[in-house]
């Protein structure tokens, strides 16, 4: 078993949650999984709902270079749970 798979098992308790940032907590992860995650997690709500802002819709207010950050967090998120998971 993986080290990751390992503590997902460890003391299971089920997570339903959309935030990145509470399921890393929850493993306690940390350094790079956690700054990525707290970065998703940012535009989760406002890119999902489009009443998430009071002053517009979020195309209307969230840049390219956000959507640029979040698209960089979600492949490194993805690239380190692939290696886990070759473990």
């Amino acid at each position: 078993m993986t080290p990751l798979l390992h503590e997902m098992a460890k003391d299971w308790l089920p997570l339903i949650t959309h935030s990145l940032f509470q399921i890393i907590q929850t493993l306690e992860e940390n350094g790079v999984l956690k700054q990525c995650a707290k970065e998703l997690d940012l535009y989760y709500i406002s890119g999902r709902y489009p009443d998430a802002f009071p002053g517009g819709a979020p195309f209307e207010l969230l840049t390219s270079e956000q959507a640029g950050r979040a698209l960089n967090a979600a492949m490194e998120i993805i690239q380190i749970v692939g290696t886990r998971i070759k473990e």
